[in-house]
Order: C-alpha cells, then sequence, then structure tokens
C-alpha cells in the first residue's frame, strides 16, 4: 500500500515538474512569436488607454492615446515617424508630430503649434525623447520588442518566466505571459528593490499583445514604494499605407499656429559669495520659517518635490546630514513648489524618517534661487551667502555635499 502511495505521489510530482517545464516552454514560444510578429510591423494606427502610478503618488492617472506611426530605420533620433493625440478625460494635453526633419507640440490652451528643426536640435530633442518615447506603445517600438528578451529571441540572464495562462483582454482570446527579474540581479546602492516584473496578454490569433504591464516594487528609507503601469491597446490597424498623410506637417489643425522653437536657457545657479534671496514660507506644520531668522546657522536648502526620483534618492542623506551636523550649527531646511496637500506629504515624508522641516512655496522662490532641474542644493554660510550649490543628486554626491557642509562649518 505504501510503495503504491509512494508511486502515485513520485508521478504527481513528475507530472508537475512536466507541466512546469512545458509552461516555460510555451511561454518562450509565445514570446518569440510575438516578438517575430511585432517586428514585421512598418506602420499603422492605433488607440491606446495608459494608466500610471508614480513613485510617491496614490492615485493612479489614466490617458488616452491616438497615435499614427511608421518605421524610419535610417533615423538616428527616434527610429519611427509618428503623431499621437493624448487626453485625460477632458483635458486636453496636444498633439506632437515626429517627421524625421521636424518635431511639432501643439499647445491647445493658446492654439499655437512649436515647431523644431530636427537636424538643427538634434541634441536638443534627444533631451527630450523619453517624454514623447513614453507615450508610444512599447512592443512596437523597441528593437526587442520586450525588455525581458534578447536580440536573439532568448530570455534576458536577469529574467525567468513566470507562467503561460490563458485570459480575455477587449473580448480578445489571450496568452497571459509573465516575466521576472531575478531577486539576486538587482544592482542600486540607493533602495532595494523587491520585485520588478513585466506582464504581457498576447492575442491568440495574430500573436500581438493587447495589453501589457510594467511593476516595480521596492523600499527606500523604510518606505515600501510601488510603480505601475499599464498600457491597454483598443484599436490596431497596421502595415496600411492610407495613415501616411497623418504624417506630415498638413495634419496639423490648421487653426493652430506654427511658431518656431527657441530654447530658454537655464540660468546659471546663483553664484558662490551671492546673498541669499531672502524669504518667508510656511512649513508642514503651520509655524512661519524666515530665512532671515537663520542668520547665524550654517542653511543646506534642497528644492524638492515628492515624485522626483532622485530628490527621493536625497532625502535619507539630507536627514543624516541634519542628524549628524545639528549640534554643530546645520540646518536641513527641504523647499517643495508643486505638492501642496500637506496631510499627504507629511505622511510622506514621515514614512522616510524626514524629520527636518519642509516648505511649501509658489514658483517664485524656485525662481529667485534659478532653480531649473531637481533637486537643487545651495549650502549658505553663516552670513546668508551662497557656499556651493548643485543640480541633481546621485552615486557619491553625498560623500562630496558633506565636505562641502563640514567645510562651511569648520573653516
Amino acid at each position: 500500500m505504501k510503495n503504491a502511495q509512494m508511486k502515485n505521489i513520485g508521478s504527481l510530482i513528475i507530472g508537475l515538474i512536466i507541466t512546469i517545464m512545458v509552461q516555460g516552454q510555451n511561454a518562450l514560444e509565445i514570446l518569440q512569436k510575438s516578438q517575430a510578429e511585432c517586428l514585421k510591423i512598418q506602420n499603422g494606427y492605433y488607440e491606446l488607454k495608459q494608466y500610471l502610478k508614480f513613485i510617491g503618488q496614490p492615485d493612479t492617472m489614466a490617458y488616452s492615446i491616438k497615435c499614427y506611426f511608421r518605421k524610419m530605420p535610417s533615423d538616428n533620433i527616434y527610429g519611427w515617424a509618428f503623431h499621437y493625440h493624448r487626453l485625460r478625460g477632458e483635458s486636453d494635453y496636444g498633439e506632437v508630430l515626429y517627421t524625421g526633419n521636424e518635431l511639432v507640440s501643439t499647445d491647445p490652451r493658446d492654439s499655437t503649434a512649436e515647431i523644431i528643426n530636427a537636424e538643427d536640435r538634434a541634441n536638443y530633442i534627444g533631451t527630450i525623447k523619453h517624454n514623447h518615447i513614453f507615450n508610444l506603445y512599447k512592443p512596437f517600438y523597441e528593437k526587442t520588442c520586450y525588455p525581458c528578451m534578447k536580440d536573439g529571441g532568448q530570455i534576458n540572464d536577469d529574467y525567468e518566466l513566470i507562467k503561460a495562462g490563458d485570459e480575455k483582454v477587449n473580448g480578445v482570446s489571450c496568452y497571459c505571459v509573465e516575466a521576472r527579474q531575478k531577486p539576486g540581479s538587482f544592482k542600486n546602492l540607493y533602495f532595494k528593490q523587491l520585485r520588478l516584473e513585466y506582464r504581457y496578454w498576447i492575442s491568440k490569433k495574430n500573436y500581438l499583445p493587447i495589453q501589457y504591464t510594467d511593476l516595480n516594487v521596492s523600499v527606500m528609507n523604510n518606505d515600501t514604494m510601488e510603480q505601475f503601469y499599464r498600457f491597454n491597446l483598443a484599436h490596431l490597424d497596421v502595415n496600411n499605407l492610407k495613415f501616411e498623410k497623418q504624417l506630415s506637417l498638413n495634419s496639423i489643425p490648421q487653426y493652430f499656429k506654427l511658431k518656431t522653437f527657441e530654447e530658454v536657457k537655464s540660468p546659471p545657479l546663483l553664484a558662490r559669495g551671492a546673498s541669499a534671496p531672502g524669504w518667508s514660507l510656511v512649513s508642514l506644520n503651520n509655524d512661519s520659517v524666515k530665512l532671515s531668522d537663520l542668520k547665524g546657522k550654517t542653511v543646506l536648502l534642497d528644492f524638492f518635490y515628492k515624485s522626483c526620483y532622485p530628490c527621493m534618492l536625497a532625502l535619507p542623506k539630507l536627514q543624516a546630514l541634519s542628524e549628524k551636523y545639528k549640534d554643530e550649527g546645520l540646518v536641513v531646511i527641504s523647499i517643495d513648489p508643486f505638492d501642496k496637500k500637506k496631510d499627504e506629504l507629511r505622511a510622506f515624508l514621515a514614512k522616510k524618517g524626514v524629520a527636518y522641516k519642509t516648505l511649501l512655496s509658489d514658483e517664485t522662490i524656485p525662481k529667485a534661487y534659478h532653480v531649473s532641474g531637481y533637486p537643487t542644493i545651495y549650502l549658505l554660510d553663516v552670513e546668508g551667502k551662497i557656499a556651493f550649490s548643485q543640480i541633481g543628486f546621485g552615486e557619491g554626491m553625498e560623500d562630496y555635499l558633506e565636505s562641502m557642509v563640514k567645510k562651511a562649518l569648520y573653516e
């Protein structure tokens, strides 16, 4: 009897192992077939629902996108011509057209369309490229179609396929394939990554992806944060030249007045030795704080906002500096010109262990300090003069910032 039970258990285990192996093999085959079909697409039109929840934001934002596109392998900027229109409910975010020769962005607020010559401004367009790529359907524009796959169609060494199931999306029968990055492959000095997962819903009829999601879960300074994207393809018509006219300048509605792009150069940060502009602001605890009252102290000012990723990297380092040097005369203060909900921001910072003062501001104070990127950090000496400044925050910056704090305190 026991031998029979053992045989049954053994058969069950072998069956489970075979099932898992078959599922993994099927999942890879499905991705490979989908990749091949995506690479066949040369042009077309799609309608897309975009759902975005950024790190630090409690709500998910929903957008609608309509996009015409065509592959341009010889183009060195995007590799695609595209024309998309983005809306959020009743809010119109305008249209963006890239022809290979021009990049045009419309502004519905004043009915203008700014045009940038791609040949003359290729470097500048490269700096804003990510803003537009984010609104395109990734499986179509990425060379490898899927971030978890290599050029040859094999799974990236850092990923594993979790399952291949069956689900319906928009009434279409789909294979569901999930790819997760292996925990041991996460490499980040500033936060602990718990999960990075891509999931694809691939049509059983034509192997094109109908929907995909991107989930990132991590812990930063004792706070678990989640970033989630979902892109749902509501309509698709590909390899049809009838859409070509939508990729020319004539496709911009005539009521938009074209204007030539003029690059606005950001002013340099305030010079060392210059007097810091004064201010009087209200903290999250509703007390008034004046810069003039801090004379005689070394003040570290951090211009930030909560959904700014490098700003989040800086917070624990600034808290550490505050704790380490507060008895030596250092005062750390953050100024937030974007987040207006005090309770949400207070709770958000409390989770991250931020105990120094955070002040709410309008745009006038950052403008006075020539802030053009976030975070921007200023160090003021005991006389209220600029001792040090920097834009951004990344690996190695905290050590240099601490050396500047020491210099301001002790020299």
